[in-house]
């Protein structure tokens, strides 16, 4: 067989991140959690905050104007790929 039909994938639970004491992330307001719960229903808004921050550390922490914009614009995409919820 050719080595070259093969490709390594890491899975993205398995790549570290760094440390919340050495990053620092964009803050929620407390009130951006319903909203996302009413743009993704079904999912766990915690959950998906995580995935937003280890997304937004692996884009190269772009600045963000708005960050609780950015997450529930984040949760709405989600829910639209793949909703658990109608």
């Amino acid at each position: 067989m050719r080595n070259d039909r093969f490709k390594n994938f890491n899975r993205r639970r398995d790549i570290p991140l760094p440390s919340p004491e050495t990053t620092l992330f964009p803050t929620l307001d407390p009130e951006t959690y319903n909203d996302a719960r009413i743009v993704a229903p079904g999912y766990d808004v915690y959950y998906l905050e995580q995935e937003w921050r280890n997304f937004w550390f692996e884009s190269g922490k772009p600045e963000l104007k708005n960050p609780d914009a950015a997450f529930i614009g984040f949760c709405k995409s989600r829910h639209n790929r793949k909703p658990l919820q109608e």
